[in-house]
């Protein structure tokens, strides 16, 4: 057995190879659970449950296996990962034993429900009260054995063994019961009377959610091919959005728990460059369009469960779409941070990251920026795609649009347009784009078109030497700064034309475009004044807009 741990703890697994045969294990589970419960080859689960909702499920399960095992074995987590991957063929276990033990009857697979009361002893009495069958429990049961017996086999431990199982089993039966817990969280927020029992969490999920749900008619793509009516079809997409949204953002976190454990210094490495204040203005112009949006529907956009997960995974669309952007940025541009940005985590000295770390950290930003955009919705993804795809042609070759002064301030403009619109179509309830005003998409092209080379002046010496045009490396320091100044006054001017004009308004854009001239012409110029004075001006004004 020894020999045998070893040689799985120090296979070539890759995180590739490692996560297709997690998921292999996965979808095999998935069609021998439909096999199990409908006896018909044909009936699938939809297309959210088989590629959201059950593989976000199962590797929350893996990565808090992951977080126990190292927390209590301090053994490398790569190793861990190799042992935890390699026994994922466990997954299909419970399908293959209902089948057998139900001697081809159907057999449901379903979350736990019930009362506090009534969880607690589902808990305690290992899942009873018939909502999880011998397949399953069985399934656990050898999960918990296995960590067990690994925790106990490096440490010697009991007490770590046993603690070890525990949380394990905690972490599947929060899962298993996570439609009962959220529905007495929204009971709690809401101040909601209802009792928490089969009829009413079944109640809430597939009635009063639809019912209430301003996004339900344009935030999931509607699966066609599931065979169930198109009513029922709509509020099971409607359901299975919801806990998938809600499993991903749990299993998002996760990662960055194994992350930390990895490696502490890379983890905040990784943190730092997240650069918090872009993130910001895209969040900021997300709101904005979505004011815009709900200010079209004539009703607030979020009545529901649904609808703030909706609109949660939009932000982290974008949140993770910003950051994939910021990481293809940093891999062309090492000779520019050299000189500019020495605190990136590419040419941080004391912790580099490798290549493949890198790449890792990239496609998994891109991986949840595709996931969360879709499941928020049609025009949400779309937006998306063309937002990842303009900072791609502006950052990297063979185009590197960056290097043509004009065009690069006209991408990021365009991205600024893009956000807004993400905001405006989840709230607004539209499927055409003339709804939006031709006012506002030239004035926030026009703004940003303004705006967006103050940016560059931090860059002046790395972009120089790479050959990049930006107004500091053409005009120089001191005259780029006179210029962007004006630009950001003008700018900032714009605003109440475009968006809502009085005398308060007009005086509010020329007191802070005398500030924002002033810091852009500061000696000692610092990006953050300007972020912060943006930030504040576009708060106050839309104000304004609003009361």
């Amino acid at each position: 057995m020894q020999n045998f741990i070893q040689k799985i703890e120090n296979c070539t697994m890759t995180f590739g190879s490692g996560t297709i045969l997690f998921l292999g294990f996965v979808f095999i589970r998935t069609f021998l659970e439909n096999y199990a419960n409908s006896l018909n080859f044909y009936r699938l689960s939809s297309f959210i449950d088989t590629f959201f909702h059950y593989p976000a499920f199962f590797s929350i399960i893996l990565l808090v296996s992951l977080i126990i095992l190292k927390t209590t074995t301090k053994e490398e987590i790569s190793k861990l990962a190799k042992i935890v991957v390699s026994f994922s063929f466990i997954l299909i276990v419970p399908p293959i034993i209902d089948l057998i033990v139900n001697q081809g009857g159907q057999i449901p697979y379903i979350f736990i429900s019930g009362d506090s009361i009534q969880l607690f002893k589902s808990f305690i009495t290992y899942f009873g009260g018939g909502a999880v069958g011998i397949g399953i429990k069985t399934e656990v049961f050898l999960v918990l054995i296995g960590l067990g017996f690994y925790i106990f086999y490096k440490t010697k431990n009991s007490g770590r063994s046993i603690l070890g199982m525990f949380l394990l089993y905690s972490t599947i039966f929060i899962l298993l019961a996570s439609p009962a817990f959220i529905f007495s969280l929204q009971n709690k927020i809401t101040n909601n009377k209802q009792d928490a029992n089969l009829n009413t969490i079944v109640d809430f999920y597939y009635r009063q959610e639809p019912l209430n749900a301003t996004t339900a008619n344009r935030t999931f793509i509607v699966d066609n091919n599931n065979f169930f009516p198109p009513l029922v079809q709509k509020v099971q997409n409607q359901y299975s959005t919801t806990l998938s949204i809600i499993f991903l953002i749990i299993q998002s976190i996760l990662f960055f728990g194994c992350l930390f454990l990895y490696s502490s210094k890379k983890f905040w490495l990784v943190l730092k460059n997240f650069r918090y204040l872009r993130i910001a203005h895209y969040f900021l112009l997300t709101s904005v369009g979505i004011y815009l949006g709900s200010g079209n529907l004539y009703r607030n956009p979020i009545n529901s469960l649904f609808d703030f997960t909706s609109f949660f995974a939009l932000f982290l669309g974008i949140f993770f779409a910003w950051l994939f952007a910021v990481w293809e940025n940093d891999e062309v541009d090492v000779e520019i941070d050299k000189i500019s940005n020495k605190n990136r985590p590419l040419v941080e000295t004391e912790t580099s990251f490798s290549k493949t770390e890198w790449k890792i950290l990239k496609y998994l930003f891109l991986f949840y920026a595709l996931s969360f955009s879709f499941l928020s919705g049609f025009y949400s993804f779309v937006f998306i795609l063309l937002f990842i795809f303009v900072y791609h042609i502006y950052s990297t070759p063979p185009l590197r649009l960056k290097r043509f002064i004009g065009i690069s301030s006209f991408l990021i403009a365009v991205n600024a347009l893009l956000v807004v619109w993400m905001g405006f179509f989840i709230s607004a309830g539209t499927e055409t784009l003339n709804i939006f005003p031709t006012k506002y998409i030239l004035g926030i092209l026009l703004i940003f078109l303004l705006v967006e080379n103050v940016k560059n002046i931090k860059d002046i010496e790395g972009d120089k030497k790479e050959g990049i045009k930006t107004l500091p490396v053409i005009f120089g320091e001191k005259k780029s700064k006179l210029i962007m100044g004006i630009c950001l006054f003008l700018a900032t001017l714009m605003v109440p034309f475009i968006f809502y004009f009085n005398l308060y308004t007009f005086l509010l854009a020329i007191f802070f475009g005398i500030i924002l001239f002033f810091l852009t012409n500061r000696k000692n110029f610092e990006e953050k004044y300007l972020f912060i004075t943006y930030f504040i001006f576009t708060i106050i004004f839309f104000g304004f807009f609003i009361f």
